[in-house]
Parts: structure tokens; C-alpha cells; sequence
């Protein structure tokens, strides 16, 4: 039987067809995987500028945040000044503002020049009033406290402490007599979980979903000493 003389050269075609295909595919399939590799590494280092931009703008809030408060206490240290009287339970408890729309104030405490608790409050939304007292303060105002060690030299300081529990920015302010002889100390504090300080969080985060958690800290899971942790601003 004779074979047929073009079907060498159909196979011929057909194989070179085949070839190309396959060529083509793997030319297409190298095209993709480095185009997808390129949009992903690109679309990576996009997110890590934003996430860094982020935390920029978080990081300025917060000393916004320790900065407004700062002021508050050296105006309410101020106003104490002009009083020219010892500070009073009342009038520490009347500095509590824990609703305020711009910087809630859920605790204040008046110190003598020594450091001892003059008169303090604190007041959390949805619990009662609660008086400070020295045994409440003695972690942060002994001489390994930083912050106290800043305000004993007769500066302002601010910084984070925990509290019974919850994270609170806190500010220190002297309170000077019209003679400049310093008669007092005044702390004031703000949670950290607030309202106005979680919309301005929100706000800068961008759409991103960001949530600050106002459980209070365990004391038992707590290593020995962190109670009597603090960390001033820097």
C-alpha cells in the first residue's frame, strides 16, 4: 500500500502549529505572572505608604491629644492660682468634665508640693464618682515615676498612665502663687477610650476599620510592678 506523499509534510505543519501554540501560551502565561507579580509588589508598597502615612497622622493625634490636655491643666492650674487658696474636693470635682465635646476630663487630682493627694476625683461614664486617694496615686508620683520625676523639678509634664485599670493620657501643671512660690500640683486625665479622640482616629484612618477597646486591665494577669508603670511624652 503507498503512503499518501503529503502526509509528512501535514505532520510537519501540524507539529510546527502545535509548537507555536505551546510558545505562545507560555509567552503569555510569563507575561501575566510578571505583570501580576509587578501590580502586587506595586500594590503592596501603596498600602505600607498608606499604613505609614496612618500612622503618622494617629501618632500626631495623640500628642494633639496630650498637648490639649497639657493646656487644660495649666488653665486650671492657673485658675486655682488666682484663687489663692488650698484646692478643695469641691472644686477638683467641678474640673471633672467627662462629656465635654472637645476633651473629656474624667479625673483630677491636687497634689501638695511633697506629693501628697490634696484632693482628687474620678469619674467614668456609667459608673459613679469616685474620690482618689494616696494609696491610688503612690505608683505615680514616687521618685521612679518619670513623670514625677519632670514635675518634682516644678515642669509641666504629660504622658500615659493606667488607672484602675483603663489607659489614661494625663498632664501635670504647677500651680504657682503670685509670689511664683509653687503651692501645688494639679493632674487632670482623660480616657483614652472617648468619643472625640476615637472620630478624630477614625477620621484619619481613612475608612479603615480601627477599634479601641475601654476593657479594663486584669490586675491578676498584670506582670508584678505594671501597675506602677507610666510613660511620659517624649
Amino acid at each position: 500500500m503507498r503512503k499518501h506523499p503529503s502526509l509528512p509534510l501535514w505532520r510537519s505543519i501540524r507539529t510546527r502549529v502545535g509548537l507555536a501554540t505551546a510558545s505562545i501560551l507560555l509567552v503569555l502565561l510569563l507575561v501575566f505572572y510578571l505583570g501580576g507579580r509587578f501590580i502586587l509588589i506595586h500594590m503592596i508598597r501603596d498600602a505600607e505608604k498608606e499604613i505609614q502615612g496612618i500612622s503618622q497622622d494617629i501618632k500626631s493625634i495623640f500628642y494633639g491629644e496630650l498637648a490639649k490636655l497639657q493646656e487644660v491643666a495649666v488653665n486650671a492650674a492657673e485658675t486655682l492660682a488666682q484663687s489663692e487658696a488650698p484646692p478643695t474636693q469641691t472644686c477638683i470635682e467641678k474640673m471633672l468634665v467627662p462629656f465635654s465635646g472637645e476633651i473629656p476630663v474624667n479625673l483630677a487630682v491636687a497634689l501638695s508640693p511633697e506629693g501628697e493627694v490634696v484632693a482628687g476625683g474620678f469619674f467614668v461614664p456609667g459608673s459613679p464618682f469616685q474620690p482618689v486617694d494616696a494609696d491610688q496615686m503612690q505608683p505615680y508620683i514616687s521618685s521612679y515615676s518619670p513623670l514625677w520625676a519632670t514635675v518634682a523639678q516644678k515642669k509641666n509634664a504629660a504622658g500615659m498612665i493606667v488607672f484602675q485599670g483603663r489607659p489614661l493620657f494625663v498632664a501635670f501643671a504647677p500651680v504657682n502663687s503670685l509670689s511664683g512660690r509653687t503651692t501645688a500640683f494639679l493632674m487632670v486625665g482623660t480616657l483614652l477610650h472617648n468619643n472625640p479622640l476615637i472620630t478624630r482616629i477614625n477620621e484619619a484612618t481613612r475608612g479603615m476599620q480601627v477599634a479601641v477597646s475601654d476593657r479594663r486591665v486584669s490586675s491578676e494577669k498584670e506582670h508584678p510592678g505594671s501597675k506602677k508603670r507610666c510613660w511620659p511624652a517624649t
